[in-house]
Order: structure tokens, then sequence, then C-alpha cells
């Protein structure tokens, strides 16, 4: 198995790994599953409640770990423990799937995890097992929020609930329609590290933690149980992270990404934003980092 495995429930905890011979995963970077959300589906014998597992949310997402699988042999012991079974599928309690994963720096890449087959209703997790998870991804310096509220199961919301958008969707501008009819709580002016180019009539980005002038551009914020990448996925010509393969997504012109953005004095926070995909040959840079600047002249 060539690719990386995304970890996002027990076996985030190094002690839980080692205690099921798994060893041979090794800690690559941690990572995000977007459009989808922690949920517990299934009761385990082992744990004695619900066991973690993803369900599909857009605009949501899934703090977890890459780990690299050393050996087939640790690839065999990871089903073992999931209770995968590939030449019986149907017997399965997981399923292996590939899916597209953010890195920290907001690019993508590809990643198997498991997802459990057959989904029942909410079953409490034992707090062993939530202090299991909980211990693993403070080891990884990731947040907890998620795991309480899918623990208290909460309804998925969006995760964040926050947009960053820099160019024909901001306010004044001639598709800023848009954003209003989805009813923003709110929204103000915010930066992020990256180059704004110029394309055909319209700004595309791309994520540069190098690049000395932030782009400018505004933060909006939802209603958490809103759904507004819906038509905004649409709009930006971004094929969706579910049900879909990384090719599809790759061919994307744009795709959703999570990056920290600053928005006022020293306040910065993770917000989902669109960046170009597509060729820059004919591109030139913004070198204001503004939209609105770049119009005026």
């Amino acid at each position: 198995m060539n690719l990386p495995y995304f970890a996002y429930g027990s076996n985030l905890s190094k002690k839980e790994r080692h205690s099921s011979d798994l060893s041979g995963l090794r800690l690559l970077s941690p990572a995000i599953l977007p459009d989808f959300a922690l949920a517990f589906t299934r009761y385990s014998k082992k744990w004695q409640g619900g066991v973690s597992d993803i369900v599909a949310r857009r605009g949501s997402h899934v703090p977890g770990a890459l780990l690299k699988v050393e050996d087939s042999k640790t690839l065999e012991a990871l089903d073992y423990k999931e209770g995968y079974f590939k030449n019986s599928p149907e017997k399965s309690a997981y399923i292996r799937k590939e899916y597209t994963v953010l890195l920290p720096d907001g690019s993508m890449t590809r990643a198997f995890s498991y997802e459990v087959r057959d989904k029942e209703s909410f079953i409490k997790p034992a707090e062993s097992y939530f202090n299991t998870i909980k211990s693993g991804l403070r080891e990884n310096r990731l947040s907890c929020e998620h795991l309480r509220a899918a623990a208290e199961n909460k309804q998925p919301e969006l995760y964040p609930a926050l947009l960053f958008i820099y160019g024909t969707l901001m306010r004044g501008e001639s598709h800023h329609y848009m954003i209003k009819n989805l009813s923003p709580v709110n929204i103000k002016e915010a930066l992020c590290r990256g180059r704004l180019y110029m394309l055909n009539g319209y700004p595309g980005l791309v994520l540069d933690n190098t690049a000395k002038c932030p782009v400018s551009g505004e933060l909006v914020e939802f209603q958490k149980d809103s759904d507004p990448f819906k038509s905004l996925d649409d709009y930006e010509d971004f094929s969706g992270f579910i049900g879909k393969d990384f090719a599809s997504v790759e061919e994307s012109l744009y795709y959703r990404t999570l990056i920290s953005v600053t928005a006022g004095e020293n306040c910065s926070c993770l917000a989902w934003t669109y960046v170009y995909r597509g060729s820059l040959k004919a591109a030139k840079v913004i070198s204001s980092g503004s939209w609105r600047t770049h119009k005026a002249r």
C-alpha cells in the first residue's frame, strides 16, 4: 500500500497503536478529511460502546493524521483491527476506501482510511474510548471540539462556518449577490498568505506562505446549520469531495481548502477558501494582493 493512512479515531493514540501491533505505522503529518463529520455509528464489544466513523457533511471536516504504512504486515494488522476483510467485504465491520485529504499548507493528497459499512443510529462511546481518541488528538495537537460534539450526538455543522473570499464575491463586486442570498451572519475584512493572479477577468488565489504581500479579502461567517457550499462549489467549478475520486478533484479549476486567515489585529482563524489550480502561463501576479486595488487602476 503506497498511500498513507488517515487516522481519525483511536489509532491517533501512539499507545493504542503499539498495543494493537501497529508499530509499523509512522507519523507523517496532521491532516484534515474535508466534507465529513465524526460520528459514532457502530457498537464495539471490546470498547463496550460506540466507535468512531465518518459521515458525509459538506463544509465540515474531521481532523486527523497521516501515517505511513511501513510494510504489508502492518497493513494486515490494521485491516484486522478495523474488522476489514479484503476477500469478504460483506462480512467487514469497516470498509477500506480512498479519500482526498487536506494538508496543513492547504494542498491536497490521497490517503486511505476506514468507514463503517453498516451504519447504525448514534451509539454513545464509552468513556475509555472517548479518552483514547482525546489523548490521540492532543498528542497530535489537534482540536477536540468535533469529538465532543459527536459524542453528544449533535447534528454535524459547518466546521468552520467561515469562508475567505478575495474577488468577485466580495461586497460591491459583480457576484456578491450569491453571498447575500446565502444570508451571511457577518462579513469583515481579512488577509491570508498567498499570491493573487489576474486571470480571464477574475482573480485566482495560489497559496504561498513565502509571499511577502498578503492577499486582501473578506471573511464571511455563515449559520452553522446552513449549507452554503453546494451553490458556491458549483460557481467555483469545483466538483466537491464527496463521492469523487482524487483525479476528479484534481481536474477542478478551483478546489476548496482550509487556510489560516487574519481578521483584525492578531486574530487568526481557520476558514474555507477556493484555491486556483489552473495554468498560470498567461496569468499575471497582482502585486498589491488586492483585487479592488488592481481594478481601480
